[in-house]
């Protein structure tokens, strides 16, 4: 892991020095207890795991690359009309 960060220059979060296992919004989030899961921190008390920003993240992305391709077309559309 610790190579690919270094290679791909992923920024280093110092939070996990500090027990965190799970970065998520201040009000969320709290360092890991030794032998408790990664994301035990997260929304302790609740039934919830996610903010749900990110709980369909991969169906989100496809609207993007779709919206994203759409619009390109219809550029390239545009820019073929006007030619």
């Amino acid at each position: 892991v610790w190579t690919y960060l270094r290679a791909n220059e992923v920024p280093y979060n110092a939070l996990l020095d500090q027990g965190y296992k799970s970065v998520g919004d201040y009000h969320s989030t709290r360092p890991v207890k030794a032998g408790e899961d990664e994301r035990a921190g997260r929304w302790e008390g609740s039934e919830k795991t996610e903010c749900g920003l990110h709980k369909d993240y991969f169906a989100m992305r496809a609207a993007f690359m779709a919206r994203k391709k759409n619009q390109a077309a219809a550029t390239s559309a545009q820019l073929t009309t006007v030619a």
